[in-house]
């Protein structure tokens, strides 16, 4: 490693117009961030897969050679159940039934079905598309096939083909990383100035 000389110092603060002692005071906060992120933030942030592989086809929606295996749970519905405004809640009564295990009573002819390792290539394109932009752990927006209306529980959504997956993995979690920390100390120190009058020095 390099050492830097005091005249190279000293030049460097004389042109950045700090004082030695402005100098060590950005670093000894800077000293402080460092702890503070390392012993407080960083034990907050858990990234898991999930949050990987959905920031991974966000940023590849429109790449069309990504083909996706699912495993799916159907919910399903006949279209002539549907009566003014359910259609507009089934999601929500769906996320609130897998919180609950509850189901509102015009919403009890649901039916569910599993269905594992589905690959793209045999769905057709409209569900397809559906799937594509829905990420893994969520509901599919409503889809009338035949007389019945579906939405769609994502389980697992991977690559069939995944080694550009695998290479881009670890910038994605080193990005949500510091992307989570940089969220959470701001929101820390934005709750923790409300707590006490603060004055700052500009």
């Amino acid at each position: 490693s390099q050492r830097i000389t005091r005249e190279a110092l000293l030049n460097f603060l004389k042109g950045a117009n700090l004082t030695f002692e402005e100098f060590f005071e950005i670093k000894r906060e800077e000293t402080e961030y460092r702890i503070f992120v390392s012993n407080i933030i960083r034990p907050l942030v858990t990234i898991s897969e999930q949050d990987i592989k959905n920031n991974y086809y966000k940023s590849n929606q429109n790449n069309k050679t990504l083909n996706f295996k699912y495993t799916l749970v159907d919910f399903s519905l006949p279209k002539s159940k549907f009566k003014k405004g359910m259609l507009k809640g089934f999601n929500n009564v769906l996320v609130n039934f897998q919180k609950s295990g509850v189901l509102p009573s015009n919403y009890k002819d649901v039916e569910t079905n599993l269905l594992e390792d589905l690959d793209a290539d045999g769905l057709t394109n409209s569900l397809k598309k559906i799937l594509k932009k829905t990420d893994e752990g969520s509901f599919s927006k409503p889809l009338l096939m035949g007389s019945n209306y579906h939405v769609f529980f994502i389980k697992s959504k991977d690559l069939t083909e995944s080694s550009d997956y695998q290479e881009a993995k670890e910038k994605i979690r080193l990005k949500l990383f510091n992307d989570s920390i940089e969220s959470i100390a701001k929101n820390w120190f934005d709750s923790e100035s409300k707590k006490y009058f603060v004055k700052f020095h500009i």
